[in-house]
């Protein structure tokens, strides 16, 4: 049998070696009672009812049958059990299929849940539990004979009443956790309605504040009106003294001699601009005493805002003497649903015996294609697979059709020959070609012009021919032509001649018949023109080899080609849209581009705020605002800072640390996590969370809530506490830990992970205690504890302990697989069900089945071995019952 070790260090999980962990265990526990046949393990008691009916309680039961394949198996599987059956009646294995969707969004098994179903018929093929008054086979009866008996009747009897009673306790348990769970919604959802309203409140008051600071401004920006007011009124009078004095001087001035005129005319246009500028300030008063008006209406509209608002506050008011009185009536529709509840259940109970009479047909249980024939009921009366045929049938073609671009070797959506063609014609290019005539050398002549417009003959112009147009026979200077006055040309025609682009010819477009668009075989005359066109008909296509009907494609999966490759099917679903980009995966940094994290195969996530300093690290913990603190990334270094990360106000979903990153808390009541209940996990359970790579350390913490609390799906996290303080552990109250690292920075002291479920490969080391009431437990080890390594835990699986002093588990139950070193009072104590545990001290521990080692004060023992001689010290098979002898090192006991 494999037994998985874990070194110090990160181990690489697979999906197989988790698969293999569950295997081995299982395979141990079925192969161990197939040796004694079908039975019950455990509850399945018989009470009558007295009517011919018994009911027959839950319980677990081993069972021969076939697995999912349809191989012969025995397994140990639970039984829900039934509240009325006739006797005798038969339990037979049975299965369903629990699916998921997978990272390729698709629906896949994830698990095959097995449990003894019950019929009143027997089985064709005899293989069942056979249930009656008189036979009612249970381990302990098929272990045992006559001479060797585990139970007397009496304690049989009594054990029977304890089950009993132990049912009727769990089923009001799980009634009362329902409640409690409903009843804990309903307080979340006023608590949410209270955050709300608190925030509207908030935002009120902070209306109210932003409402003083704008009075304020304006009684400012008011006085320094009248400032200027004053400012100006004091300029005018000054100006007005200052005109008067100037006055006088004009009078002064005009009795001056004549030589002071220019001086006067000087003066004068002084004066004009003083008068322009007098008028400008008369403008901008006027324009001030409207600024004054404005400000006065919008002090009149505040007003009535503020009316408003205070009309606003008052509707609020009234809103929450409304909403106080909805919780009352809430809390009595509450009453009404847990009396709806109770009738439901027992309606529930009659439709699963109908839901069983409906589904003893043929069972689908792969996920596929079928034909379906319904009866009169509306149930599925005949079912067939899907095949190539019936989908061909439908008029599909069997195979896609798949077109290749044309080359000029290849035929593909047009010829060979076409393609070449194509590519020999230039873009824009036409048919027409040039006539050819008698080429001539440089000179003057007279030509002669055809109907083309081209020069079909020519002569010498002579001397003769120039004078014969009027031209001088003598040199003639003539000026430049303008489009106002002749010269080597008219004006009309430097005109004319101006008005012609550079390049251009006398060329006219021949006339054709204009065409409507459509799709059309063309005709090409000699100049590259389009002369004629006939619609294209069908027959013209399919000639080209393209099928005459609609070719369909499949949309591409990651099983199967499309409209693209399965395979690149796969790699777009691994773009995940946000997905994540950064941080660590098994100790190795992830890359990151522009602030983004890329994780391979599995896409891209923006990080929205980035800790790279201690002021980051105090914006996030004050929720600062205008930071988006839902994806963090903590960069490498040392942050610290003196007050706790309230995840939940911060509306924090994941954080990636980079290798090398810590955060560290010093004072506050814990470092980072969500708010939790006092009695609950109520942090946050979603695949939406996620925390990878990240190390907290907390100092002089005083909350009692630890360094990391309330969180869940850690990877590749490290907590470290240093001891102080009530509960000073390092994660509290967190769910799905993989890889997690507990440590203290104060020796051996505090708690490593307190009150956490799921923990995979999670590891406490020099700490008081490493795992305190914590459920689920899967490859877990701890080191150098100072007492004990896992206290008050439930269902361990293969996890090992090594403590200096006291114990390695102590008040544990449903442990496999595991083992422990180092305790000088016994490595388990008082631990209940240990299944094919390692050598070790057990003492005062309960249903030990197929461990080894020494055994001191332990009861109902089965299949253990002793590693020493007397290994078994004041033991008994049952409690109270045969003591276990003393046997030589290796001995069995049975």
């Amino acid at each position: 049998m494999k037994r998985h070790i874990q070194t110090t260090g990160i181990r690489q999980w697979a999906g197989e070696d988790l698969l293999e962990l569950q295997s081995e265990p299982l395979k141990a526990i079925d192969n161990f009672f197939a040796e004694y046949g079908s039975c019950v393990l455990r509850g399945c008691s018989l009470t009558d009812n007295d009517d011919g009916t018994f009911r027959i309680a839950p319980g677990l039961v081993a069972l021969e049958g076939k697995d999912v394949d349809q191989q012969p198996a025995f397994m140990v599987v639970p039984f829900a059990g039934t509240e009325s059956t006739p006797l005798p009646a038969y339990l037979t294995l049975d299965h369903t299929v629990i699916r998921r969707t997978y990272v390729d969004d698709r629906l896949k098994p994830i698990a095959y849940d097995y449990q003894a179903v019950l019929s009143a018929v027997k089985p064709e093929d005899g293989i069942c539990l056979e249930l009656s008054e008189d036979h009612f086979p249970r381990f302990t009866d098929v272990i045992q004979d006559p001479e060797h008996r585990f139970f007397t009747d009496a304690e049989r009897e009594m054990l029977n009443q304890h089950d009993a009673e132990i049912e009727r306790i769990d089923l009001k348990d799980a009634e009362q956790d329902s409640r409690l769970n409903d009843h804990d919604n309903d307080i979340k959802e006023i608590n949410s309605k209270d955050e709300e309203q608190d925030d509207r409140l908030d935002d009120h008051d902070a209306d109210i504040r932003r409402i003083d600071l704008k009075d304020t401004e304006q009684d400012n920006r008011l006085d320094n009106h009248d400032q200027d007011i004053q400012r100006v009124d004091t300029k005018d009078a000054e100006q007005d003294n200052r005109i008067n004095d100037h006055d006088k001087e004009i009078e002064r001035i005009d009795l001056k001699d004549a030589e002071q005129d220019n001086r006067l005319d000087d003066h004068d246009e002084e004066v004009k601009r003083i008068l322009l500028k007098d008028e400008e300030q008369d403008d901008r008063l006027t324009n001030h005493e409207e600024e004054i008006k404005r400000i006065d209406t919008k002090d009149t509209e505040q007003d009535g805002r503020l009316n408003d608002h205070d009309a606003a506050i008052g509707q609020i008011n009234k809103d929450d003497a409304y909403q106080n009185s909805r919780l009352d009536d809430h809390d009595e529709a509450i009453q009404k649903i847990n009396r709806k509840d109770e009738e439901q259940d027992g309606r529930l109970e009659n439709h699963n015996q109908l839901f069983a009479e409906h589904t003893k047909g043929e069972n689908k249980n792969s996920l596929s294609l079928y034909k379906v024939s319904v009866d009169t009921t509306g149930h599925i009366q005949n079912v067939e697979e899907v095949i190539k045929k019936d989908i061909v049938d439908l008029g599909i073609p069997a195979q896609d059709t798949t077109y290749s671009v044309a080359t000029q070797t290849t035929n593909g959506l047009m010829a060979a020959t076409d393609k070449t063609k194509l590519d020999g014609v230039a873009t824009g290019a036409n048919n027409y070609t040039h006539p050819t005539h008698t080429a001539k050398s440089n000179g003057l002549y007279k030509v002669t012009v055809d109907a083309a417009g081209h020069v079909s003959a020519t002569e010498s112009v002579t001397k003769a021919d120039i004078t014969e147009l009027g031209v001088p026979g003598e040199n003639t200077i003539y000026g430049v032509a303008t489009q106002t006055t002749n010269g080597l040309m008219s004006s009309t025609d430097k005109t004319k001649l101006d008005g012609v682009a550079t390049g251009a010819n006398n060329y006219t477009h021949p006339a054709y018949t204009a065409r409507t668009a459509g799709f059309n075989k063309l005709t090409v005359d000699s100049t590259g023109h389009v002369s004629g066109i006939t619609a294209v008909a069908k027959e013209d296509v399919t000639a080209l080899g393209i099928p005459a009907q609609d070719t369909t494609y499949s949309i591409a999966t990651a099983s199967a080609n499309g409209l693209m490759s399965s395979t690149d099917k796969n790699r777009l679903d691994g773009l995940v849209s946000n997905a994540v980009q950064g941080a660590t995966i098994d100790g190795t940094e992830v890359p990151k581009e522009n602030n983004i994290l890329k994780f391979p195969g599995m896409g891209q996530e923006l990080v929205t705020f980035t800790v790279d300093s201690n002021q980051k690290l105090a914006a996030w913990a004050n929720n600062q605002s205008g930071n988006d603190y839902s994806i963090v990334l903590v960069k490498q270094g040392i942050w610290t800072g003196t007050k706790e990360i309230d995840l939940t106000a911060t509306q924090t979903k994941r954080i990636y640390g980079e290798p090398g990153s810590k955060i560290e808390i010093t004072g506050a009541e814990y470092a980072l996590g969500y708010n939790l209940s006092s009695s609950n996990l109520r942090g946050v359970d979603s695949n939406e969370y996620l925390i990878n790579g990240l190390t907290v350390e907390g100092k002089n913490l005083t909350g009692g809530r630890g360094v990391i609390s309330g969180c869940c799906n850690l990877y590749n996290c490290k907590a470290i506490t240093d001891g102080n303080g009530s509960n000073a552990a390092s994660f509290f109250m967190c769910l799905k830990l993989y890889s997690c690292y507990a440590t203290s920075n104060n020796d051996t002291s505090g708690v490593g992970f307190l009150v956490c479920k799921h923990l995979t490969g999670c590891h406490g080391t020099n700490l008081d205690t490493s795992f305190v009431t914590c459920d689920f437990l899967n490859n877990c080890q701890c080191t150098a504890d100072l007492k004990v390594a896992y206290s008050n835990c439930n269902h361990l699986t293969c996890c090992s302990g090594d403590v200096n002093y006291d114990h390695a588990y102590v008040s544990c139950s449903y442990l496999s697989n595991c083992h422990g070193q180092g305790g000088s009072e016994g490595n388990f104590y008082n631990c209940y069900y240990l299944t094919g545990c390692g050598d070790t001290d057990y003492r005062e521990c309960y249903y030990i089945y197929g461990c080894y080692g020494t055994f001191t004060n332990c009861s109902n023992m089965l299949g253990n071995r002793a590693s020493r001689t007397n290994g078994y010290t004041n033991c008994t098979v049952t409690a109270g019952g045969t003591a276990v002898s003393a046997t030589a090192a290796g001995g069995f006991n049975t």
